[in-house]
């Protein structure tokens, strides 16, 4: 039996010895290793297990029969814990038959997710020195010999030597790649100076050396020591966020104070380091899990890139890796070192081609806006500086203008900031004053006081240069070149900015000739248009609104109203508004703000700030409302103003004002060219006066005109008349006289009405003649006399019988007219007139 036991051990021995001394592939090796172990000893699983380079940990490097693989998180046992731990601390095999009810388990889980029951462990010792473990385990309870723990031990023997010689294996492979890697760095710094092509093949290699799962490479800025990523293979973002370590306990912070290579099992949980907000987020959102850092020493040993590798899984990285990694830094600081000489060189002739471009610049354009916005960008990397800003001398102050950065990127915020200063007093900039003064550059830090604090906090600035701008001996502004970061400015630079203020300075001196000459065109030509129209309409209101549209656009304004003063109500009213919500007719009174003070004292009035310098009347409701008239001015828009009065024969016709929205104090040119449009304005009214004077006198001439003509066709028609009347009247003499002549005759009674009737129509007829001549003014005016109505409707009826009672009858009609006369008073007047009016009544309803 002791004689088949030890064959049986001879042939497992033979057999682990051929097959691993087959190959040098440290994982194929324990692959066959754990494959001759499960067929030998005819268990389930077999699982290796050897210690990592600190030895405080063992890794899975090989399992044969699992059926649920390891989770990556569980492939990492405590060298000192767990059964494996006991048989690693106690350098003897260890046997279970019921391995789940062992307290020394620890991925109980996976054990009972397999179903294993029984196990058989034992150390695999070097030179007296456990550095691994060969894990036997079963499906079904087991009780494990001696011969099978002495099978387990036989199967360990070659191993040692294959696992050493398959590690001196994978060393010199691992160097070869090395060097390998090594050499395709330096073959790409050559090919290409280019600083981000080296650092791009830095981290490539690194990546593929260090078998992460990404890499990154952060230049750190020599002042600041502020990180800023410059090229990354495998990460899911643009790379790690730039941030100044400083002096604190973080990795970056631990790297650049100690100087040398650190890495972490479990960045996001080691307790060595602190995590700033920014990058804690970037690493959780990378699903960063080990990560090592390198520090990249330029040849005075400062710190001037850091290299950075980082795994997703648990898969830790080793003092092999850190000794790579090493290797790759001091690479990467010769890239750097020589991609920054080429930098410095081609800086150079940069910056003696921006000389030549500002130069064409300063004579390519004579807009002031695209002019500065290219000068400063240039001359901010011609000097090395990150930003510049141009800052115009106007009245007195300095007026910020222009602000670029060297790399023509834009920072809204920082501009709205920069803009935000407005007009510096010049006692307020001592450093501006200061060069002004000297007619040189003056270096300005935070220690020198020679800038208000908040702009150093405000703006971001470090350091800065500012720069007289003189032309002619004349200064015109001042130039501030500043980086983020506190830096010494050399004298070559001092001369270089100088050089290039004076070509500036010129620029902006024949920019603002250019501009001066090109407004008073404009203005000329927006005259001469209003001009045009007041010859060529009476339409005052056309020519007012044209004078509010002018007004904003020549004086870069943002609102504008032409007030008209109505001087029965003593106040002037709105008669054209441009970007203010009001409608026109709105009213002030007269000496009430601007508008209503300049109609007063007849001369221009302004505000820079009605916040902080109010008008007279601002406090004051405006005409017909309860509201303040400044509260109204605010609330539209209005916080600088400037009003000039629009004058005729020394007496005011009402008033033109602008508003601005921001601060502005109205310069002269601003002031004479409104008061130009005033006066094109009193023109406007004028005319619109004289126009009105001229249509009442038409309209009174035409009316005297008609007067006339009636007149005359009055006379005609009374000529007329009292010829036709004259005429008549001897007519209905001869039929009245000659009627009266037959009644004296005594006739038959029907006949003596009838000629009654006759008698009585020709005295109506002579009554109407007399009328006529009334009319025509031949006859003398009858006079009233008192009768009876009765009688007068009596007569009326019998007038209109042969109307009412003959001829309905030929019509086939029967009408009937009743009078129902009654007891009333004689009344005074013209009884032929009333019978008339009677008669027509009368003959009106039959005909109805």
């Amino acid at each position: 039996m002791r004689e088949d036991q030890h064959t049986r051990e001879l042939e497992v021995l033979a057999e682990s010895s051929r097959l691993l001394t087959a190959t040098l592939d440290l994982g194929e090796v324990l692959d066959r290793l754990a494959g001759i172990a499960r067929r030998r000893l005819e268990v389930d699983v077999v699982r290796i297990w050897l210690l990592d380079e600190s030895g405080e940990f063992m890794c899975l490097r090989a399992q044969q029969g699992a059926r649920h693989p390891e989770a990556p998180g569980r492939q990492r046992l405590s060298a000192r814990e767990s059964i494996s731990g006991w048989v690693m601390t106690q350098r003897k095999p260890l046997v279970l038959a019921d391995v789940q009810q062992d307290p020394r388990l620890r991925n109980r889980d996976w054990f009972q997710a397999e179903g294993l029951v029984s196990a058989l462990s034992v150390p695999i010792m070097l030179d007296q020195t456990p550095f691994g473990i060969l894990a036997c385990m079963s499906r079904s309870r087991r009780e494990f010999t001696d011969a099978d723990v002495a099978v387990a031990q036989a199967l360990t023997a070659p191993a040692v030597a294959a696992v050493r010689n398959a590690a001196h294996y994978a060393e010199a492979l691992d160097r070869l790649e090395e060097i390998q890697a090594l050499q395709r760095v330096v073959s790409e710094t050559l090919s290409s100076p280019a600083l981000e092509t080296a650092l791009r093949a830095v981290v490539r290699e690194m990546r593929n050396l260090l078998r992460s799962d990404a890499a990154v490479c952060s230049l750190v800025a020599p002042h600041t020591r502020r990180t800023r990523t410059v090229t990354t293979s495998g990460t899911r973002s643009d790379g790690i966020p730039g941030y100044s370590p400083g002096g604190g306990t973080g990795l970056a912070s631990l790297v650049l104070r100690e100087k040398r290579p650190m890495r972490s099992d479990d960045y996001l949980a080691d307790p060595r380091f602190t995590r700033p907000p920014a990058i804690e987020t970037w690493a959780r959102a990378e699903g960063v899990a080990t990560l090592i850092a390198a520090p990249v020493l330029d040849a005075s040993g400062e710190v001037i890139a850091l290299l950075w590798a980082f795994n997703r899984t648990p898969t830790p990285f080793t003092l092999r890796h850190e000794a790579s990694l090493s290797s790759l830094a001091q690479q990467a600081a010769l890239a750097i070192d020589k991609a920054r000489g080429f930098e410095e060189e081609r800086r150079r002739a940069e910056q003696t081609a921006a000389l030549l471009d500002i130069a064409r610049a300063c004579t390519s354009t004579l807009e002031l806006a695209p002019l500065l916005k290219e000068i400063t960008c240039r001359t901010a990397a011609a000097v090395g500086a990150e930003r510049c800003a141009i800052f115009l001398w106007r009245g007195g102050h300095l007026v910020p203008v222009m602000a670029q950065f060297a790399d023509g990127h834009a920072e809204p915020g920082a501009w709205a900031r920069f803009k935000a200063l407005g007009d510096q007093p010049m006692e307020e900039m001592p450093a501006h004053a200061e060069a002004i003064r000297l007619r040189r550059p003056v270096p300005v830090t935070r220690e020198s006081q020679l800038l208000p604090p908040d702009w150093f906090d405000s703006l971001g600035v470090g350091s800065a240069l500012i720069v007289p701008l003189v032309s002619n001996d004349r200064v015109v502004g001042t130039m501030g070149l500043d980086a983020s970061s506190a830096r010494t400015w050399p004298q070559s630079r001092l001369d270089l900015a100088m050089t290039i203020a004076a070509q500036v300075a010129l620029a902006i001196d024949n920019a603002g000739h250019y501009q001066d000459a090109r407004q008073r065109a404009t203005e000329v030509e927006t005259l001469a248009a209003i001009g045009e129209t007041l010859t060529s309409t009476l339409d005052a209101q056309k020519v007012l609104e044209g004078i509010a549209d002018s007004a904003a656009t020549l004086i870069g304004a943002q609102r504008a109203v032409v007030f008209e003063l109505d001087q029965g109500a003593g106040c002037l009213r709105a008669r054209a508004v441009r970007g203010v919500g009001v409608e026109p007719g709105f009213t002030v009174r007269l000496g009430q703000g601007a508008a209503g003070h300049a109609a007063l004292r007849l001369q221009p009035v302004w505000s820079d700030d009605v916040l902080e310098r109010p008008l007279p009347g601002y406090d004051e409701p405006y005409q017909q409302s309860d509201v303040a008239l400044g509260a109204l001015a605010l609330k539209y828009g209005g916080r600088a103003i400037l009003a000039v009065p629009v004058i005729s024969r020394d007496a005011a016709l009402g008033a033109v004002c602008v508003c601005w929205d921001a601060v502005h104090r109205p310069d002269e040119r601003e002031v004479r060219m409104l008061s130009a449009l005033g006066r094109q304005a009193a023109i406007a009214m004028e005319n619109a006066r004289l126009v009105g004077d001229l249509r009442r006198t038409l309209e009174e001439l035409r009316a005297a005109q008609e007067t006339l003509v009636r007149g005359a066709t009055l006379r005609a028609v009374g000529e007329l008349a009292a010829g036709a009347a004259h005429h008549l009247n001897n007519l209905m003499a001869v039929v009245l006289g000659r009627t009266q002549l037959l009644l004296m005759k005594k006739p038959d009674p029907a006949v003596a009405a009838s000629l009654r009737s006759i008698e009585r129509a020709a005295v109506d007829a002579a009554d109407t003649v007399r009328q006529i001549q009334g009319f025509a003014g031949t006859a003398k005016a009858g006079g009233a006399a008192r009768f009876d109505l009765n009688t007068v409707i009596h007569e009326a009826i019998g007038f209109t019988r042969s109307r009412w009672q003959n001829e309905a009858k030929v019509r086939g009609a029967s009408i009937e007219v009743q009078a129902q006369p009654g007891p009333i008073p004689e009344v005074s007047g013209r009884h032929v007139e009333i019978r008339e009016v009677i008669t027509n009544l009368i003959l009106n309803a039959v005909d109805a």
